[in-house]
């Protein structure tokens, strides 16, 4: 048996798709910081950026912003600090700019 991290271990029992799954709980502020804020921790991982290319956080991402419903500044800014650290990962970074982000931001910012 191999040494493997907490977070490996909680990688490979599905930890990044729960989070996805509780995102969908948009109604509680507090929970979908916190949910952001341990996304953005663990997003310099290897493991994990793999595990949210899997679960397709970056199109997650893109719905939730694009689709108008009012978000609070601090939400859009721990949406853009989890995007820039995923954007050390060049797949990532290529699928962030596919998605079409970038414009959403500067309009999040903008209102």
């Amino acid at each position: 048996m191999e040494n493997k991290t907490v977070l490996d271990a909680l990688v490979e029992h599905g930890l990044i798709s729960s989070i996805m799954d509780a995102m969908h709980r948009r109604n509680n502020t507090a929970l979908t910081e916190t949910l952001l804020t341990l996304l953005r921790n663990i997003s310099t991982d290897k493991k994990s950026l793999e595990e949210m290319v899997n679960v397709g956080l970056v199109d997650i991402i893109g719905s939730v912003l694009k689709e108008g419903s009012p978000l609070s500044r601090k939400i859009v800014v721990l949406y853009l600090r989890l995007l820039y650290n995923m954007c050390f990962n060049t797949d990532m970074r290529h699928m962030i700019a596919g998605a079409g982000l970038i414009p959403v931001f500067a309009n999040c910012f903008g209102t």
